[in-house]
C-alpha cells in the first residue's frame, strides 16, 4: 500500500474520528439527538446497529430494544397499535410489536387493554425518536456525527433548540477532545523513545527555483558539511551562518553522492518568500540513541509540547507580518499534503526504530485540527460557537435561517478551498520535514 494512503488511514484518519467522538460525547451529555454517528464517510456500507428507538404514544412512553425492526416512515399524530411488556423500564413500556392503523379499515379509539399477559395500546403517536443509527460508510475518512436540526430549532431535541450552555459543550466537544488527544499523543511519543541523532548531520531538501542556491548549482540531496569554514551539524548552525551574511556571499562544503564539492552561494540581503537562499534544509542522522521517558515524566513533556505548539501555530500570522518567516513556511496543507508528510514521518520513524516521530506528528496534527476548528470562521466550530456567543451578548439569537445561510457559504468555500489544495498536492507533493 502507498505510504501517503497508509498514513492517511492509520493517522489522520483516526483524528478526524475522535473530534466526531467529541461532538458525540457533548450531544449525549446534554441530550441532543444524535441520528447517524458514521464511521468513514457515505455511501453507506452498512448498518452496525440501531440503539433503543424511544416513541409516546399518546401519554404513553414506548421503548424499543436495540435494533428494532419498526414501520418505515413513522410520523407523529398516525395512530398505531402497540403490543408492550407492562413492567415499565427507565419510565417506559418495552415494544414487542407496533403496527400502523388505517383509520377507514381499522379501529382508531385511543386506549389501553390487557391482552395475554401484556399491554395492548392504541392511539396516535406524540413523539417518534429512531435512536442512533451507528453505520460503516465507504470512505475510510474518519467519521461524521449527524445531529437533528443544526440550525433548525423547531424540534425540542434538535442542538438549535438547547439553550445557549448545551449547544457550546457540544460544539466545543469536537475541539476540546483533539486537544487533550495532542497531548496524550505528544507523551505517548516521549515515552516510545526520543530519537537523539548521534552523528546529526543537515541536508538539503528543496532548492527553490529562480534563486541564489539554484544560481549556485545547489541540489536536493546535498548534504552540507562547511559554511564559510564553519562546521555544520544542525539546521540552526546553517540558519545562523546565513543570517550573519546578509548581503554577502558564502562559501558551503557539501557531500553530493561520493563527493565532496563546494559551491558559492549569494546570500540575500532581505528575507524573500523563500528565505535568504532559496533552501529548504532538515537535520539528519545516520544512527540514533533512544531516549525513554517514564508516563509522568512523558505527560509533563507532552502538556510542554502542546502550549510551545499551540504558541508557534497562533503566533505565525504575526511572525508573517513581519517578514520573520516567509509565505512559503506558512502556506496551508490539505489532507493529501498532510498524509505526505504522515507518509515521510511513517518512514523516518521505520529508520529511527521507534514511533516517536510518528506519534509527534499525529500529536502536531491533532493539536493543529482543534486550534482551527476553534476559529471564527464560517462551518468551523468556531463559526458557530461565535453566534451563540453574538447571542449572548444581544439578548436574542440571530435567525436561525440567516445563520445557517452563512454556515453554507461557509462550507461551499471550504470545500473549494480543500478541492484547490488537493489538486495543488496531487501535481506537486509538499516538501516533507522529515
Amino acid at each position: 500500500m502507498d505510504l501517503t494512503v497508509l498514513a492517511f488511514l492509520v493517522i489522520l484518519s483516526p483524528i478526524i474520528l475522535m473530534h466526531e467522538i467529541g461532538h458525540f460525547i457533548g450531544a449525549k451529555l446534554t441530550g441532543v439527538r444524535v441520528e447517524e454517528f458514521g464511521l468513514g464517510w457515505p455511501p453507506r456500507l452498512l448498518k452496525l446497529w440501531q440503539s433503543p428507538s424511544r416513541l409516546r404514544i399518546g401519554e404513553t412512553s414506548v421503548v424499543t430494544p436495540r435494533n428494532p425492526n419498526l414501520p418505515a416512515h413513522l410520523q407523529i399524530g398516525q395512530p398505531v397499535e402497540a403490543t408492550v411488556r407492562p413492567e415499565p423500564r427507565d419510565g417506559a413500556y418495552l415494544l414487542e410489536r407496533l403496527r400502523l392503523l388505517d383509520p377507514k379499515r381499522d379501529e382508531t379509539t385511543p386506549g389501553q387493554w390487557p391482552a395475554d399477559g401484556q399491554l395492548l395500546i392504541r392511539g396516535p403517536l406524540t413523539e417518534v425518536d429512531m435512536g442512533t443509527a451507528y453505520t460503516l460508510n465507504v470512505i475510510p475518512a474518519g467519521g461524521f456525527c449527524r445531529m437533528t436540526g443544526e440550525e433548525d430549532p423547531s424540534d425540542p431535541r434538535s442542538l438549535a433548540a438547547q439553550p445557549k450552555r448545551e449547544r457550546l459543550v457540544v460544539l466545543m466537544g469536537g475541539p476540546v477532545v483533539n486537544l487533550l488527544l495532542s497531548i496524550l499523543l505528544f507523551a505517548a511519543a516521549f515515552v516510545s523513545g526520543v530519537p537523539e541523532p548521534l552523528d546529526s548531520y543537515v541536508v538539503i531538501r528543496e532548492v527553490a527555483p529562480d534563486s541564489p542556491a539554484q544560481a549556485a548549482g545547489l541540489r536536493s540531496g546535498d548534504i552540507v558539511l562547511e559554511a564559510s569554514g564553519i562546521p555544520i551539524s544542525t539546521t540552526d548552525d546553517l540558519i545562523e551562518v546565513i543570517d550573519a551574511h546578509a548581503g554577502q556571499s558564502i562559501r558551503l562544503t557539501l557531500q553530493r553522492g561520493e563527493e565532496v564539492v563546494e559551491r558559492a552561494v549569494q546570500v540575500r540581503a532581505q528575507r524573500h518568500s523563500d528565505g535568504r537562499v532559496g533552501i529548504v534544509i532538515s537535520n539528519d542522522a545516520h544512527t540514533f540513541a533512544l531516549r525513554h521517558y517514564s508516563w509522568p515524566q512523558a505527560f509533563v513533556k507532552g502538556v510542554d509540547q502542546f502550549l510551545y505548539s499551540t504558541q508557534q501555530m497562533l503566533s505565525l500570522p504575526v511572525l508573517l507580518i513581519r517578514g520573520q518567516i516567509s509565505a512559503q513556511e506558512v502556506q496551508p496543507v490539505g489532507p493529501v499534503g498532510i498524509s505526505q508528510i504522515a507518509g515521510k514521518a511513517i518512514e523516518r520513524s521505520n529508520q529511527e526504530q521507534s514511533w516517536f516521530t510518528v506519534l509527534f506528528f499525529a500529536g502536531a496534527i491533532s493539536m493543529a485540527l482543534g486550534v482551527t476548528n476553534l476559529l471564527p470562521l464560517p462551518a468551523l466550530d468556531g463559526g458557530r460557537i461565535l453566534f451563540v456567543l453574538i447571542e449572548a451578548v444581544r439578548g436574542r439569537r440571530v435567525d436561525p435561517a440567516k445563520e445557517g445561510l452563512v454556515h453554507l457559504v461557509g462550507v461551499a468555500l471550504l470545500l473549494g478551498l480543500v478541492l484547490l489544495m488537493t489538486l495543488k498536492e496531487l501535481l506537486n507533493p509538499v516538501t516533507s520535514p522529515f
